[in-house]
């Protein structure tokens, strides 16, 4: 726990210094005020015993109690308000963090479910209480050492009721590790649950999903499972309030009785004189001090584990960014090749790749085909790191290297997935994503007069400062526009791998035409391995791989492929094979194949 809060609090000082440092000395000042509070009551108290007493001889205390009431509340408020703004400064700080580290996982990494669900309930944990630790140890400290003030002080009058107030502190701090563990199974199910419950939110505020919903008359089925989230989300936060009340009935019997003894003690120790009544105030403030003292270490308890499984994700190692032989020895990629293959999916027994093995080179176009859950899109994401190798090899150049999370790998590779982004930025940060550096207006409009979207970019209104997308009340995109973008992406990466999973899927016939014709016009600067499903995009691909229950079953150019009478030319027989370019709507394999 020391450990942890040390981190956040080092995190929180970095993230407002100044802020930080006046919490800091408000909170060292404030902690002296309970022990100042019963001296001076004590001290007035004993003034007003002696037969002597006037205005004149107790006003220096009455004055000195009256200042210091008076002003601590005030300054307080002002600590209060001081210690808000370092919250906020450590949340946005933290919440950085956590996005730069997100950033630099393994890609198999984030592919998983668990993940993604952690990083959630990371980010939910940093607003909700994490942000708060640096005050909330400051106060803790401060509340300390206010009560070891105040029980050196009560000590004067009886050791055995200091000694009995110090033992408060254990019901307060057991309080906070019983309920650090509901906190800690609370988090481990509100990852996913947040999620999902983000998801629905912004479902129900998409003018698109709303207007179609709407048209099926099932909006309302939305805001059902929206609801549903919710009371799930309130009933697992529910769960520590309940642990707390329950250990704190307990605590509150083991607190009246060790307050009783200590009020018995200092009877005991100094009789029934004027002095007993400041005791008994000392014994108030003790158990006060040590009672807000041991809440605050509780709090600390309490948020241990969520804070320990924060520092631990911000602390993992980052994979080393290079490959097994530096990209300046390795120049340009000429050749890959992929040599037995095997995938498997996480908790997964059976493998979703076996011993796929397949080769291409610079200039060349190739096809991976097959129908859908064949193994294609899992084949191209263990070759994009996506996936661990489970067996095989990748060889570049005819040397082996390891394709995981490396920046010099993947920079090889510009991939346009089946499920592609739709970024609602204008569109030239949309398309400025496809490069590490960002790129200039005019490199932008060269990659979208390549990807075919010049035209339509135009006709937006502001062309390539448009904002897209209509959360933010920009403009809406067809499919067919959205798929160009992300080819657009890839022709401004310009890498000497593509990888294109469906890349016309939701484009017009006409479009999709002059698409694969450029492709194949510029085919020489780069290799290119493409998934498709519509038969005349294959006709000029120099190598067809054929997938069949995440095996490569046939290999070969189209027409040897067609030739051979095989599970190809089955998978393509409904198609119209005759026409070398589609003039009306092309038929698709998928609707063919699968009806």
């Amino acid at each position: 726990m020391i450990r942890n809060s040390i981190f956040i609090v080092g995190a929180s000082f970095k993230a407002s210094p100044v802020c930080g440092a006046l919490v800091a000395l408000f909170s060292i000042a404030f902690a002296c005020v309970p022990a100042a509070q019963v001296l001076l009551m004590a001290s007035l108290i004993e003034e007003l015993g002696t037969d002597n007493a006037t205005y004149q001889t107790i006003a220096p205390q009455i004055a000195s109690i009256i200042v210091l009431v008076g002003l601590v509340s005030s300054l307080r408020t002002v600590r209060d308000f001081i210690a808000e703004i370092v919250q906020l400064e450590t949340g946005a700080t933290l919440q950085g963090q956590l996005a730069d580290r997100t950033a630099k996982l393994e890609p198999h990494e984030i592919a998983t479910e668990d993940l993604a669900s952690e990083i959630e309930g990371h980010s939910r944990a940093i607003v909700d209480h994490i942000s708060r630790v640096y005050g909330d140890a400051l106060m803790a400290v401060e509340s300390i050492l206010g009560a070891i003030g105040v029980v050196i002080a009560l000590a004067n009058y009886s050791l055995a009721a200091a000694g009995l107030t110090v033992l408060t502190i254990i019901p307060a701090v057991t309080i906070g590790v019983y309920i650090s563990r509901a906190h800690k199974r609370m988090w481990l199910l509100l990852g996913k649950i947040y999620r999902r419950e983000r998801y629905l939110r912004e479902t129900l505020g998409s003018r698109s999903a709303l207007l179609e919903l709407t048209s099926f008359g099932t909006v309302d089925r939305i805001g059902e499972l929206e609801k549903e989230a919710q009371a799930r989300i309130c009933e697992v936060r529910k769960g520590p309030i309940r642990a707390g009340l329950q250990a704190t009935g307990i605590a509150a019997a083991v607190n009246g009785t060790l307050f009783a003894l200590a009020i018995g003690a200092v009877f005991l120790g100094v009789g029934f004189t004027p002095v007993a009544t400041a005791a008994v105030y000392g014994v108030f403030g003790a158990v006060n001090a040590v009672a807000t003292g041991g809440s605050k270490i509780a709090l600390l308890v309490q948020y241990g584990p969520t804070v320990a499984s924060l520092v631990v994700f911000l602390s993992r190692p980052v994979p080393p960014q290079v490959s097994r032989f530096a990209s300046e020895e390795a120049g340009p990629i000429e050749t890959l090749e992929v040599r037995d293959l095997t995938l498997f999916y996480p908790e997964s027994s059976r493998p979703a790749v076996r011993e796929a093995s397949l080769s291409l080179s610079r200039g060349e176009m190739i096809a991976i085909v097959g129908r859908n859950g064949a193994g294609k899109t899992t084949l191209l994401n263990g070759l994009l790191g996506m996936l661990p190798i489970a067996g095989g090899r990748v060889l570049v150049n005819g040397r082996p290297v390891a394709p995981a999370a490396q920046d010099w790998w993947l920079s090889n590779f510009g991939a346009m997935a089946q499920d592609f982004g739709k970024y609602e930025l204008t569109v030239s940060q949309s398309v400025a994503l496809g490069r590490s550096g960002g790129a200039t207006d005019s490199e932008v409009m060269d990659a979208l007069r390549s990807a075919r979207a010049e035209d339509f970019v135009d006709g937006l209104g502001q062309g390539v400062s448009t904002q897209l997308g209509e959360v933010w009340g920009g403009v809406g995109l067809s499919g067919g526009q959205w798929q160009r973008l992300a080819l657009a992406r890839v022709y401004l990466r310009n890498a000497d791998i593509w990888v294109l999973d469906e890349p016309s899927s939701a484009i017009d016939a006409e479009t999709e035409v002059e698409i694969f014709d450029e492709l194949r016009r510029s085919r020489k600067e780069r290799a290119t391995i493409v998934v498709s499903h519509r038969a005349w995009t294959l006709r000029e691909m120099e190598r067809i791989y054929v997938m069949e229950a995440g095996q490569i079953v046939e290999a070969g150019s189209f027409e040897e492929l067609l030739s051979r009478e095989g599970y190809f030319a089955r998978l393509f027989r409904e198609q119209t094979l005759e026409r070398e370019r589609p003039s009306a709507p092309v038929v698709d394999m998928q609707s063919s194949t699968e009806s």
